[in-house]
């Protein structure tokens, strides 16, 4: 229908058809309100998406951080277990192995002093490493590791580890317990630095055994007899010389531009140089004038042993001949002042110490610890073990005799004699020869194993209980004098990050 209302014209359209225009209309506007509210709905939960990604990227980071932080707590373990403590010793630098001796300041590549930092007093030292990933060329971040009280026997570790291309930084702290080994961890150590370490002759012989299991022998023996020395010398008469005849089960070690020689000797184990050791000097007990009873000069021959059952006793001279027997069932201390001489005699103490300026054990002579427990036997001029005479403690255990030779004397141990024991003798010349024997360990300035005469060769059994002998047990001048060490780790603690 048209409608005319002046010059306008008017349509009107059928009420269906209008209604429909509107319909169509209000669909538009129902779109758009449905696409706005969706639109509002989502922008949360693209903001939450957005947000878990950067949390995500945080937390990779703090792992990273964490793994970077715990590499410099692993790398600042194995310097104490495994590199000679670098950041404690004096020893020569060498390319990447660097000692804090050798450090000028924050060179890389060096323990450093730590001063400047607020949690490190006293003796602490620093250093930086970069980890890389398993490609070897990638940086997976950077860590500042401390090591603090580095001289007592519960350092501190801090690590602070960052990852790379963050600034995400997480810290670990552990503290250790340092185990100081026993320093006898081989059969024979010559401590000399410039002269020929150790000189094996006319089919000497070196093994191993434990004699936590039983007595040397049968299955009770190992290829453990190592040998090593400190000395750098080369040339014609190296640092290790091993004859024709002679044989080392076990192996053979010198310090970095040292050499050996086998001569055709046997070696059965590694022939390598290694990182040089430190050693103590035995520093002996002192005079107990005014707490010892005073024996002046002691003379036994033959007859009823002479038992003397104090605990402490000073003598000028003790003098054993002809059987006599000299018994010192509780003795603590026992300090001679001038020779301490046995020839066809014994010396018994339960236990305790004995000090002689002399010790010479003549012809079928016996010096014995008869009691649970130890003897330590300090001598300061050569000590002599011959002609069929014997030194051992109890149950012919060898961690149960220590012998300490100072002032650079000789210990001589030739002609069918034997120890069982520990020998420490850093300043002094040890020979054993002509079928003699130790079941234990040496340690010597020089150390020389020789036979001939048609004698059977002399031996060294090397006890690997000595390795695990406790460090209560020896004396406060060879624990002080920082010896090989380990740690372990007593506690491990994360402190967030950023």
């Amino acid at each position: 229908m048209r409608m005319w209302r002046g010059s306008k014209t008017v349509v009107r359209l059928p009420g269906r058809q209008r209604r429909l225009r509107i319909g169509h209309r209000g669909s538009i506007l129902i779109a758009l309100l449905v696409v706005s509210t969706l639109g509002v709905l989502g922008t949360p939960f693209i903001t939450i998406s957005l947000g878990e990604s950067r949390l995500q990227w945080m937390a990779n980071d703090r792992t990273q951080a964490l793994a970077v932080a715990e590499a410099g707590v692993e790398q600042a373990i194995w310097e104490y277990n495994y590199n000679d403590n670098t950041f404690i010793l004096n020893t020569a630098c060498t390319n990447s192995q660097t000692p804090y001796s050798c450090c000028t300041g924050a060179q890389t590549g060096c323990w450093y002093n730590a001063a400047a930092d607020s949690e490190c007093t006293g003796s602490c030292r620093q250093r930086s490493y970069q980890l890389l990933a398993a490609d070897g060329t990638t940086l997976l971040g950077t860590t500042t590791v401390f090591v603090k009280d580095i001289y007592n026997d519960t350092p501190a570790v801090r690590s602070d580890g960052q990852a790379q291309g963050s600034s995400v930084k997480t810290r670990v702290r552990v503290s250790l317990q340092r185990h100081r080994l026993s320093p006898f961890q081989q059969a024979a150590f010559a401590t000399t630095s410039t002269d020929i370490g150790l000189n094996l002759d006319q089919s000497a012989f070196i093994d191993g055994y434990d004699s936590r299991i039983g007595a040397y022998g049968g299955g009770n023996v190992s290829a453990d007899g190592d040998i090593q020395t400190n000395s750098t010398k080369s040339g014609t008469y190296p640092a290790v010389i091993v004859h024709t005849g002679a044989t080392i089960q076990g192996g053979a070690h010198w310090a970095p531009g040292g050499a050996i020689d086998s001569f055709g000797g046997i070696i059965t184990g590694p022939q390598t140089s290694r990182p040089p050791q430190s050693f103590a000097t035995p520093t002996p007990p002192a005079d107990p004038a005014g707490s010892c009873e005073e024996l002046g000069s002691v003379f036994v021959d033959v007859g009823p042993p002479t038992i003397k059952t104090g605990t402490s006793y000073c003598a000028t001279a003790i003098d054993i001949n002809n059987g006599g027997v000299l018994d010192f069932p509780n003795l603590q201390m026992l300090y001679v002042r001038g020779e301490l001489r046995i020839n066809i005699g014994t010396l018994k103490v339960g236990q305790g110490t004995v000090r002689s300026l002399d010790l010479h054990l003549l012809t079928n002579a016996v010096l014995q610890g008869y009691k649970p427990g130890r003897v330590d036997i300090y001598t300061a001029y050569p000590f002599t073990v011959e002609d069929h005479s014997t030194v051992t403690g109890f149950m012919d255990q060898p961690k149960n005799v220590r012998v300490y030779a100072w002032n650079g004397g000789a210990f001589t141990l030739n002609t069918h004699s034997h120890i069982n024991g520990m020998v420490y003798a850093n300043g002094d010349v040890v020979n054993v020869s002509d079928d003699s024997g130790i079941y234990g360990a040496l340690i010597g300035t020089t150390i020389s194993m020789s036979g001939g005469g048609g004698d059977p060769p002399p031996v060294l059994h090397f006890d690997k209980a000595l390795k695990d002998v406790s460090n209560s047990s020896l004396p406060g001048w060879l624990t002080g004098a920082n010896p090989p060490a380990s740690v372990t780790v007593t506690s491990w603690t994360r402190e967030g990050g950023n």
